[in-house]
């Protein structure tokens, strides 16, 4: 009888991260998406610091009957929550309420917004400053399109869109229609809510990201604005919470890890300084270069200089981690290294090389 196969344990675990990989990529590109909210422009119905998960399949092509039966998909109507690509600068994502279908009138005016001639019933809408009381004045002088707008007619596979927050939101008003195409998803359900300020996603950099993984670390759950979670029950609300911390505690231990290597190999890369006095510049750099591997520091050769100045060594270079701070979302973390150190004349390198 034929031996049967057995596959090993490292393939095994090999093929189900892949599985997993393959997985997540096409629940997050088909599926389902995390978004977060950075402004303002859709309270008090979303806040700055909630975490939506958005449903990317709902708007999918059905062109058959069957297919639209069959499949949880649905057309856009009015109301619906969307995120979209910006038009102006597609890399960016909105998010804002469909007001205008296609081949509707709208108009704004006195801050209410008409359909086809027919004021519209919203009680989401919220505004900053009161509604303007009509007069023949306020008639004649207000051109502010937060007041008046209008009367359009919505293009074919277009939509107007519109912030909840109508006194502070750029939105359709300001940039025009919204083409069909832009259109990634509506928002489903918000998953994690934490107290921010709009100043704290404006910032950019892994210095601003490590800020806020330490705000996030020390004010979890005090921040965390637990009756905008889904779930009122105990259970499940213990569970997301021992859920979010395992992710803040898996972002912590590989940044500090990463940050842990650096130290070291700096600590390294000092010592090819102090006892390479007698090494041309290009071995040194060489000599970095070969710790840079040992510790698996992705350190380009051009990215390394090395000279001498008064008896000084410098030795310079930069290179980026990949770090998974969330499963299947690498972040691009910079580091720096520099070397200032005295050489030691007639000294030899650490391994009598």
């Amino acid at each position: 009888m034929a031996e049967s196969f057995k596959k090993s344990t490292l393939r095994e675990y090999f093929e189900s991260i892949v599985i997993a990989v393959i997985l997540a990529l096409f629940i997050r590109t088909f599926v389902v998406q995390a978004f977060k909210i950075p402004t303002g422009s859709m309270e008090n119905n979303l806040l700055i610091g909630d975490h939506l998960l958005v449903n990317k399949f709902v708007f999918g092509p059905a062109p058959s009957r069957l297919e639209r039966t069959l499949l949880p998909v649905t057309d856009i109507k009015r109301g619906d929550v969307i995120v979209f690509k910006y038009p102006e600068e597609p890399d960016r994502d909105f998010i804002k309420r469909v007001i205008g279908l296609p081949g509707e009138t709208l108009e704004v005016r006195d801050k209410k917004v008409l359909i086809n001639g027919t004021a519209l019933d919203e009680p989401y809408a919220h505004y900053l400053t009161p509604v303007a009381s009509p007069s023949e004045f306020h008639e004649v002088t207000s051109f502010d399109v937060r007041d008046r707008y209008g009367p359009v007619t919505v293009p074919p596979d277009h939509y107007f869109m519109m912030g909840d927050n109508r006194d502070n939101s750029q939105d359709s008003r300001y940039w025009g229609f919204l083409p069909r195409e832009n259109i990634k998803g509506k928002a489903l359900v918000i998953y994690w809510s934490y107290e921010s300020d709009r100043e704290d996603y404006q910032d950019e950099g892994a210095g601003a990201t490590l800020k806020g993984f330490g705000s996030v670390f020390a004010h979890f759950f005090t921040r965390t604005r637990w009756n905008r979670m889904p779930a009122s029950d105990p259970m499940i609300k213990t569970v997301v919470k021992l859920l979010i911390a395992a992710l803040i505690a898996n972002a912590t231990w590989r940044v500090g890890t990463a940050y842990m290597t650096h130290f070291k190999f700096q600590d390294g890369a000092v010592e090819i300084a102090q006892f390479g006095a007698t090494k041309s510049d290009d071995e040194l750099k060489q000599k970095v270069l070969d710790l840079a591997s040992g510790f698996d520091v992705p350190l380009a050769e051009n990215a390394v200089t090395v000279r001498r100045e008064n008896e000084h060594t410098y030795i310079d270079g930069t290179y980026t981690r990949s770090l998974e701070i969330l499963p299947t979302y690498k972040y691009p973390w910079p580091f720096k290294l520099h070397v200032d150190t005295l050489s030691f004349e007639g000294a030899r390198l650490p391994g009598g090389k």
